[in-house]
């Protein structure tokens, strides 16, 4: 798709050349639908790492998670503080790695989307028997409860999405937060070595 965008592009761009006739206002309306096909390329691409990020095998999950937090601290302005411990020689399943990769996905998206945070600490440490995440923020905060019955009804896929990763990993999830006290989530999962071959 994003081959497929960027060869249209191309046309796009090259529309007029040596046609000088051409009104301005008809030149300008082709620059801005190149401008929104280059928008759609960087969403393709993003949407096509977020899915399955090959950095996970070539780098590992810390520093992905490291790389996803920079991009993310810089495109949204969010000052994001990510640190690990006891997870350098750990060798997770893939299944363990792409959700906790996607719990910190969600998790970010949540702050960005609803906190007004602008501190968010990551912190992604190996305990055995398990593997905690925390992730908190100095966001406006909310009342759990409410949020947890209005999600339901609103069919939110935010904190229900969250769960149901951490409950396949057969891990737990612990939110608090009150309105203007920022929000601390943590989650535990047991961690299952990879097994290769």
């Amino acid at each position: 798709v994003a081959q497929d965008l960027s060869t249209l592009n191309i046309v796009c761009k090259s529309l007029f050349d040596n046609q000088p006739e051409v009104p301005s206002e008809i030149k300008q309306k082709v620059l801005g639908f190149s401008k929104k096909i280059e928008k759609s390329i960087m969403d393709v691409r993003d949407l096509a790492y977020n899915i399955r990020p090959a950095t996970l095998e070539d780098i590992g999950l810390v520093q992905t998670i490291c790389q996803f937090c920079e991009d993310f601290s810089e495109k949204n302005h969010l000052h994001i503080d990510f640190h690990s411990a006891g997870m350098k020689n750990l060798k997770l399943d893939y299944d363990t790695e792409i959700n906790l990769y996607r719990l910190v996905q969600e998790a970010l998206n949540n702050i960005k989307s609803h906190a007004d945070a602008g501190e968010v600490t990551v912190r992604l440490v190996a305990s055995f028997p398990n593997i905690i995440l925390r992730i908190k923020d100095n966001g406006k905060g909310f009342d759990v409860n409410d949020r947890l019955v209005t999600a339901l009804h609103e069919k939110r896929m935010g904190i229900r999405s969250m769960e149901e990763r951490v409950s396949l990993l057969g891990g737990k999830m612990t939110i608090q937060s009150s309105p203007m006290n920022g929000t601390n989530v943590l989650i535990k999962v047991p961690y299952k070595v990879k097994i290769d071959g």
